[in-house]
């Protein structure tokens, strides 16, 4: 046995030592009318940091206010700089927004973005928060070494696989989903298809996509992977909510963003099983949705692009921003079927 399998057989034995005694396998919750919004309408993320109250005023909280060394004499207007400093303003500003929209690329070729009902009857988010503060009790006591991300993501996993397998065992399951629209008829009963989901803007909810249903048995081999290759640390980056799972919240709906690796086979794979997953109905039997990050300014760059327009010694009009940021804006509104 290589080192990487050793790496994964301890990260699953401590991931099933963490999730252990967190409560019997999660059920499905079929009635769709009852299911919050789709995450396209759920609220961003907090800001990171909030615009000065006293912009504008003297004092303390007044960036520019440091500036007034620069005067030459005591009737110069501080918003006069000279020449060269007009120039790195505007430049590290363009330059910030640049970067960003090059990273936010990046971004939308290996992140994703898994949106979790505070409120289900499958109880998702409360058994990540268990299992978030049972990990933190083990890892203090040095019972656990595997990385939190690790531990959640692949214990999620277990239960998504318990969850759809049930419709191989379970007729009644199966029954219902049929009737709610999640499942289809595959070859046999006891290979149905899940439906993929995609949000109707005119209806405001979610409904099937005309594109094709994904297979029970594929749909077990893409968490057959992910399972796999998730369980070692350089494939699986990042994955954690935007709110603190301690805390409660009164969101409907909590994000969390997973970050793969970009490197490795491994990581190729796993991207193609969570794209196969993404939008799809088997994803519901947990109260979760998926889909890929989109190419869209981060929070910051749409605060510093507002400033530098309200900026006296702006050179950009809001058509020239417009205009700056369309591929962007395209990327964002790209086809979700």
């Amino acid at each position: 046995m290589d080192g990487e399998d050793t790496a994964r057989s301890v990260a699953l034995q401590e991931m099933k030592e963490v999730w252990g005694g967190l409560g019997t396998a999660m059920q499905a919750e079929p009635d769709a009318q009852k299911r919050p919004s789709e995450p396209e309408k759920e609220e961003e993320r907090p800001d990171k940091w909030r615009k000065a109250a006293n912009k504008g005023q003297q004092g303390k909280g007044n960036p520019w206010g440091s500036w007034r060394s620069w005067e030459r004499s005591g009737d110069q207007d501080p918003w006069k700089l000279d020449p060269a400093t007009l120039h790195l303003l505007r430049t590290l500003v363009k330059t910030t927004l640049r970067l960003d929209e090059d990273v936010s690329r990046y971004r939308a070729d290996c992140n994703f973005m898994l949106f979790v009902d505070s409120v289900s009857e499958a109880q998702t988010l409360q058994v990540l928060r268990a299992a978030a503060e049972k990990w933190q009790e083990a890892y203090t006591n040095g019972r656990v070494t595997t990385s939190l991300r690790v531990v959640l993501f692949c214990g999620l996993l277990q239960k998504l696989k318990e969850a759809v397998g049930t419709v191989q065992t379970d007729d009644g399951v199966r029954d219902r989903l049929l009737r709610v629209g999640w499942l289809e008829d595959g070859v046999n009963a006891l290979l149905p298809s899940w439906h993929y989901f995609r949000w109707d803007p005119k209806t405001q909810r979610q409904v099937v996509s005309e594109r094709e249903p994904l297979p029970q048995d594929k749909l077990l081999r893409c968490l057959d992977v992910l399972e796999k290759g998730c369980c070692n640390p350089a494939t699986l980056l990042r994955f954690r909510s935007t709110h603190k799972l301690g805390q409660e919240t009164q969101a409907e709906v909590v994000p969390f963003m997973l970050s793969l690796s970009l490197r490795g086979a491994m990581a190729t794979e796993c991207h193609e099983a969570l794209s196969l997953l993404a939008y799809s109905g088997a994803l519901k039997m947990l109260g979760l949705r998926l889909r890929p990050e989109r190419v869209q300014q981060s929070t910051a760059a749409r605060e510093l692009t507002e400033a530098y327009l309200n900026a006296p010694f702006t050179d950009w009009t809001r058509r020239q921003q417009q205009n700056l940021m369309k591929p962007a804006a395209s990327g964002a509104n790209q086809n979700q079927s």
